[in-house]
């Protein structure tokens, strides 16, 4: 069943990036076709030279925040939201970085008839170093396991995307989750370690109390936990290296 829904702004608490609003447009309003991520366009990542820093750094107390993990290959910012303007792009981050959300607009939904994926036209309004860019390229926004690590001074987060189900392009489904550590250094904590993306799909739609099991060995000083998934996921962080404990 087709449903169309007028535009809309609201606003909406998202778990890792605080008060964002939300503009949809035509999210239900599906049209034919595939959409292609402009912010990882190979032709014009090749062609950009300009180099956007990462933040690496934010408030101890900070937890409006969320990740752009980067590809190799790097990610295109833009100056706007109009991500077809070859004169917008105001460079390529090249380098893992801790950004604010401020407004997702929900542009326009595709999919191919009788295929039953669907690909979304998104783009997110967001601040790097308190510099607002424009990109397509889905951020980590759902941070659901944070642990004080005392002993090294560091905090040890889950990162992870909502990917969404069928047309629902953000709601639930946590997954493509990544290990980022902050060392705390006075009133700030800088980003320290990042991990690739942790081999495993979380398969379930929402995150439970259970979805990761975790004991701190004091004596050791390691972080032992574990994570729901295909294949289960067990791992421990010693403060220096993050290294699978179930192979």
């Amino acid at each position: 069943m087709r449903v169309a829904f007028a535009f809309l702004i609201f606003m909406v608490s998202l778990n890792a990036s605080g008060q964002v609003t939300i503009v949809s447009g035509n999210n239900f309003n599906f049209v034919n076709g595939v959409y292609s991520k402009k912010s990882i366009d190979k032709e014009r990542l090749e062609a950009t030279g300009s180099i956007i820093e990462p933040q690496t750094e934010i408030a101890a107390n900070a937890e409006d925040f969320a990740f752009l993990f980067t590809p190799k290959t790097g990610i295109l910012l833009f100056e706007s939201k109009n991500l077809n303007n070859p004169e917008g792009i105001a460079g390529k981050l090249l380098a893992n970085s801790i950004v604010r959300i401020d407004t997702v607009f929900h542009n326009q939904a595709y999919r191919t008839q009788g295929q039953p994926e669907f690909t979304f036209d998104m783009v997110y309004a967001l601040k790097i170093n308190g510099k607002m860019y424009y990109t397509d390229f889905r951020p980590h926004d759902f941070v659901p396991f944070r642990y004080a690590l005392k002993d090294h001074r560091q905090r040890f987060l889950l990162a992870a995307q909502s990917t969404g189900y069928d047309m629902y392009a953000d709601k639930g489904y946590p997954n493509h989750f990544h290990v980022a550590i902050f060392s705390e250094q006075g009133k700030t904590m800088h980003l320290h370690y990042v991990s690739e993306e942790l081999p495993f799909d979380f398969e379930n739609e929402f995150w439970e109390d259970t979805s990761v099991k975790y004991d701190y060995n004091s004596a050791t000083k390691e972080l032992h936990f574990e994570m729901e998934g295909e294949p289960h996921y067990k791992a421990i962080w010693n403060g220096t290296k993050l290294k699978r404990s179930d192979l």
